[in-house]
């Protein structure tokens, strides 16, 4: 794993420094008028030099004047612009990104975000000496875009592309929208139950998880907030639970994938689509995880466009 050198601007060191240069007048003539230093002039730092020392007779002592340094520190955000692989323009409609790094095998997402208006987004203070990759789908209406994953190297499938790491603008991600029908939908059953086997609600959150070139990938599904379910007391609840359906609408097509090349990104695409719908409990109305384990996910292969299909249930124990 390669190390991210972050270069920070500091006092008299900033970026393209020069050494300071001092002059003063620190040994005046007894008895004579006698002209102070002259401060020190710092570039990129961010102090001036100190002025010289007048003493004996009528001289005077010297005048600080250094001039501020204009140091700068290297940014720690990863950044990029999200647009429609037609027209070049921003997505009308909702984009949503993932920053994830692998632990240590598969990824897993570290931050979530989506684009603005003008299909820019930006992950703020990454933090260095880790390997990166960023997954996005997007949707403009009912339309599904096929979804993105950009590894970056050393990370993963990538051993030899440009690292993304803190500073790095992935530049434009265009994202396709296929022709004809681009969604399919995923009915999803879950329960949920105390570890007394009794029923308790719990919230759900749901992605994908789809695998590329042997690792596994988060992709959100292009919505805000994220899809989710709550469980609750139902006739069809199996005994002792809680439990919800799901309605899941996901891409009919599935994610491409680039190595991060700062001269231009080459999508490629997977034969086949298969993904995972993971679901993750959550104490309702609250960020704070449930259940044990806490994710479920149930498979599968074969989607195409205009499909309804069923998840096997995600059943949920040891919950709150």
């Amino acid at each position: 794993i390669l190390s991210l050198a972050v270069f920070l601007g500091l006092s008299g060191c900033g970026g393209n420094n020069k050494s300071s240069t001092t002059t003063s007048n620190n040994n005046p003539t007894p008895g004579a008028t006698n002209t102070g230093g002259t401060g020190g002039t710092t570039t990129g730092g961010t102090s001036g030099g100190s002025g010289g020392t007048g003493s004996g007779g009528t001289g005077s002592g010297g005048t600080g004047g250094g001039t501020a340094g204009g140091g700068t520190t290297a940014s720690t955000d990863i950044t990029g612009t999200i647009v429609d692989s037609q027209t070049g323009k921003a997505i009308a409609g909702t984009v949503v990104v993932d920053l994830e790094s692998p632990a240590p095998g598969d990824y897993v997402t570290v931050a979530e975000t989506t684009a603005d208006a003008s299909g820019n987004f930006t992950f703020k203070n990454v933090a260095a000496n880790k390997a990166y990759a960023v997954a996005i789908s997007a949707a403009s209406g009912n339309n599904y875009y096929m979804p993105a994953v950009v590894v970056g190297g050393m990370a993963g499938p990538s051993s030899t592309g440009t690292i993304i790491g803190p500073g790095t603008n992935l530049g434009k991600i265009a994202l396709t929208l296929p022709t004809g029908v681009t969604t399919a939908t995923v009915g999803q059953p879950v329960t949920s139950q105390n570890a007394a086997g009794q029923p308790t609600p719990i919230t759900v959150v749901f992605v994908m998880r789809q695998l590329i070139l042997d690792f596994e990938f988060t992709i959100p599904l292009p919505q805000q907030p994220p899809a989710s379910v709550t469980t609750g007391s139902d006739p069809s609840c199996s005994t002792g639970t809680d439990c919800a359906a799901a309605q899941l609408t996901i891409p009919a097509s599935p994610a491409v994938y680039a190595v991060y090349d700062p001269n231009g990104l080459k999508f490629s695409s997977q034969t086949g689509y298969f993904t995972n719908i993971q679901g993750s409990a959550f104490v309702p109305n609250s960020t704070t995880p449930d259940c044990s384990p806490q994710q479920n996910a149930s498979s599968f292969a074969g989607i195409i466009a205009g499909q309804k299909l069923t998840g096997s249930s995600l059943d949920f124990k040891g919950c709150q």
